[in-house]
């Protein structure tokens, strides 16, 4: 503990250890019977890194990788000294819209031009990639005053994390109590807005006042006709956001972590720059590459520290010669 790697031990082209250094500063060696394994998380704490891998990190709303000092891409540097390969940039990311830590629903997105740019019926990382395109980060998503209605209507469509509450449809109970309470601590902090008026709510967000105002009418007449013509939402979701006071609250995406490393094969040995593997190099988690292309996918969510958690037990059967 607190003893971080700095460089990795190679000799006649095998990986035999590493070296470390503690709080005292002493330097310290440790070398490896089989080889040695990369643990070291991403990218995302090194903003050299990220500008050069994973460039949309910075226009994220917020970089939880920063917490504990723990992704700073020391592994990925100490592998690519000895030769490795990095995966095809621009690194993915896994994204959730939650910088302001509250749900952002499936109503009306819009940006500070009062516009809406994305169908609103998406999953938690394709609205957060919504969000970036955008070039902003923060947008408003909008409701009106019956959203105790409308919100939980949403839910078998669609729910989870940042939609309605983390609620998973037919499994426990959803709180109007705590969605209120989210609203509350949003108009004491100042993230979400309330006003009687369109025009007015588009001035306490700071939005452009014509545009907004064109794009709710607009799209209130979209949820009457029971058609998206701009995204395609489906028209279970289509309900006209037209009961005053109306409510903005804002959203924005926050990076969990850059999933682009180590070209790896399938037993976790890391590639070198001839394409073949690096002896005594391993490589897991979130150091490890050629899990993803361009972006995280949610269909199973928990993906990445499921991957972890598996190939660690697989490369340790491995090592253990199971």
């Amino acid at each position: 503990f607190k003893t971080p790697m700095v460089q990795l031990i190679s000799e006649d082209g095998r990986v035999k250890g590493a070296i470390a250094k503690n709080d005292d500063g002493d330097y310290i060696a440790f070398l490896a019977r089989d080889g040695v394994v990369l643990c070291t998380g991403d990218i995302g704490g090194n903003e050299e890194m990220c500008e050069d891998l994973a460039p949309w990190v910075a226009k994220c709303a917020q970089n939880l990788c920063w917490h504990n000092g723990s992704s700073d891409g020391d592994g990925h540097k100490a592998a690519v000294w000895l030769g490795a390969q990095l995966d095809d940039g621009p690194f993915p990311m896994i994204m959730h819209p939650q910088a302001n830590r509250h749900n952002s629903a499936c109503f009306l997105f819009v940006t500070k031009n009062g516009k809406r740019f994305m169908n609103e019926d998406s999953y938690l990382q394709g609205r957060s990639i919504g969000i970036n395109q955008t070039g902003e980060k923060f947008v408003w998503s909008i409701f009106d005053s019956d959203w105790p209605t409308k919100l939980p209507a949403t839910l078998p469509y669609g729910g989870g994390l940042y939609w309605g509450q983390t609620y998973a449809y037919g499994k426990g109970q959803w709180s109007e109590k705590m969605e209120q309470d989210v609203f509350d601590w949003g108009l004491k902090t100042g993230v979400t807005v309330m006003a009687d008026t369109p025009e007015e709510l588009a001035e306490k967000m700071g939005v452009d006042k014509e545009g907004f105002v064109n794009t709710l009418n607009s799209y209130n007449e979209m949820c009457r006709n029971g058609r998206d013509t701009e995204f395609g939402k489906r028209r279970e979701l289509l309900m006209p956001l037209d009961k005053p006071p109306y409510i903005a609250r804002k959203i924005g995406p926050a990076v969990l972590a850059v999933v682009g490393g180590l070209k790896v094969d399938t037993s976790m040995r890391v590639i070198g720059e001839d394409n073949a593997p690096i002896p005594g190099l391993y490589a897991l988690g979130n150091t490890a590459g050629g899990r993803y292309a361009v972006d995280y996918p949610m269909v199973i969510p928990g993906n990445s520290i499921g991957f972890a958690l598996t190939f660690g037990y697989l490369l340790g059967r491995q090592f253990a010669g199971k």
